[in-house]
């Protein structure tokens, strides 16, 4: 699995540089009540992607946790009916 990952990764980053030099122009970004910003649309790319990794990380990070919480809950319960049967 891990030499698949790294070829995808590879070939991600592959294809990423050549979309960088396909747009290399310049994007302006106003923010709200704020200042204009002049980035390079590979820039505004990588930190959309960015952004939705983190905000995917931490869906699956609490996810993640509350099935931990709950897993980790019910083992309590089991083995306290266990000592109760006893």
């Amino acid at each position: 699995m891990s030499k698949l990952s790294i070829i995808l990764f590879v070939l991600f980053l592959f294809a990423l540089s050549l979309f960088s030099f396909a747009n290399h122009g310049v994007v302006t970004v106003a923010v709200p009540f704020g200042p204009v910003y002049e980035i390079q649309k590979f820039a505004l790319i990588l930190f959309s992607m960015t952004v939705g990794a983190f905000i995917a990380f931490i869906f699956f990070a609490i996810r993640d946790t509350r099935k931990f919480i709950n897993n980790w809950q019910y083992q309590k319960r089991q083995r306290q009916e266990i000592k109760v049967q006893e």
